[in-house]
């Protein structure tokens, strides 16, 4: 459309966009949202747009529309989407039939999108709009929130049952430590900085707990299990008005081996060696979203605890080495929508044939975004013997990615991107 009187400055990010608050009636409807982009787009730039877009079901989800800079007559405009239309299909075609040809392992991940430009800007206003007091605010208000419903992070005080410091801030700033990506010390430095009073007690000495606290905390079971929780909070509920956008929740199940910075011995060819010393996660992503769902230390690839957060209808991508009989039942069972690569030494029976039938291919390649998106772990991090410290920095990780993502995702709805209209 032509040129229009438009205000293309950013605005303050809203805790949600502005859509109707029934859940049941947006998922039930097959609307299509339309977003404006805020930006004045010149011709050649939107038949750009509309050529990298090519988010997994697009064209059944979402439109995104912007004000042109320039004025194309209709022949033109439509001889140009015409052609471009045609390339492209040439284009994904020509690279579809290039990466069967290849092994699964070195087939490429999805092309680049309008998607990606769209996040980038997301972080650039993210990170001129949100600083460290009010990252530090935010995470203080979503965990105070979120144990007035479940309960506080921890009850009792690490030398006895009296509490010298609040559970909430202990567990903000631990929270804040994984934000920033720093040590003990530096976090205590910046909370102090920041202004922080933790003291519920007279008894306490300082404002902000030490690093033996700290510490202490994190390795803590009722902690880990709060986190637990916490992570699935942020993106089932308090995320929840994002992921009703979508028609189908996309989950990936996969596993990492994550770097220690720690040497070990072992045997190659014959003679000891030095080698890198890694822990296995195995963790739950969110696609549509990028958030994290679950987060766990562990080798085992019978995941229960991960599976159950899940409901009805969602889809769950997976690697070959989740599909086992115990898995397989528990999706079933829960009426998920199963993409797990089956493997041929799988055990016979009715469960197992039912998840292989279901696998679809194309949506198994989906899983590709979740393994992008949860390459957040930092080596220098994981220096901790203890697995229970290992468990527990692997978790402030995942909640710390989510608080910012939530962030983001509030900026890309209420700023980059505005909600005008839904399309039956």
């Amino acid at each position: 459309m032509p040129t229009q009187n438009v205000d293309t400055t950013p605005k303050k990010w809203a805790s949600e966009p502005h859509i109707d608050n029934n859940a049941q009636t947006n998922k039930n409807n097959a609307a299509i949202p339309v977003f404006l982009l805020q930006e004045i787009l010149t011709f050649e730039q939107a038949v750009a747009y509309l050529d990298a877009y090519s988010e997994p079901e697009a064209d059944e989800q979402c439109i995104i529309i912007g004000f042109l800079s320039d004025v194309v007559d209709v022949e033109t405009a439509v001889e140009i989407c015409a052609m471009q239309t045609v390339v492209r299909v040439v284009k994904d075609e020509l690279k579809r039939e290039k990466d069967d040809l290849k092994p699964e392992r070195k087939q490429s991940w999805s092309k680049k999108t309008t998607w990606d430009k769209i996040e980038k800007r997301v972080n650039k206003i993210f990170h001129r709009e949100i600083g460290e007091q009010e990252l530090l605010e935010i995470i203080l208000g979503l965990v105070s929130e979120f144990s007035r419903t479940y309960g506080p992070p921890y009850l009792y005080g690490g030398r006895g049952p009296h509490l010298q410091y609040s559970p909430e801030y202990v567990a903000a700033i631990l929270i804040m430590k994984a934000a920033l990506g720093v040590g003990n010390e530096k976090i205590i430095r910046k909370a102090e900085e920041l202004g922080i009073d933790a003291r519920i007690s007279v008894k306490a000495r300082y404002k902000v707990p030490r690093e033996t606290h700290l510490r202490n905390i994190i390795k803590r079971r009722e902690f880990l299990d709060w986190l637990d929780e916490f992570i699935a909070w942020l993106v089932l509920e308090k995320a929840g008005v994002f992921l009703r956008f979508f028609i189908e929740r996309g989950f990936v199940l996969d596993g990492t081996s994550m770097k220690t910075n720690r040497l070990e011995k072992v045997i190659i060819g014959g003679e000891q060696a030095l080698k890198e010393e890694t822990i296995e996660v195995k963790f739950l992503f969110n696609i549509n979203i990028d958030m994290y769902v679950y987060a766990e230390l562990t080798t085992s690839h019978n995941v229960k605890e991960a599976i159950e957060r899940l409901s009805s209808g969602d889809v769950l991508l997976a690697d070959p080495e989740f599909f086992t009989r115990e898995n397989c039942e528990l999706i079933l069972a829960k009426g998920i929508k199963p993409v797990i690569k089956p493997i041929k030494k799988a055990r016979k029976g009715l469960v197992i044939r039912l998840c292989r039938k279901a696998f679809e291919r194309k949506k198994y390649k989906r899983r590709k975004n979740g393994e992008r998106g949860a390459k957040i772990y930092d080596s220098s991090t994981m220096l901790y013997l203890n697995p229970d410290r290992q468990r527990g920095i692997v978790k402030l990780m995942a909640v710390a990615h989510n608080v910012k993502r939530l962030v983001k995702l509030a900026i890309k709805y209420t700023v980059v991107m505005r909600l005008v209209m839904f399309l039956n």
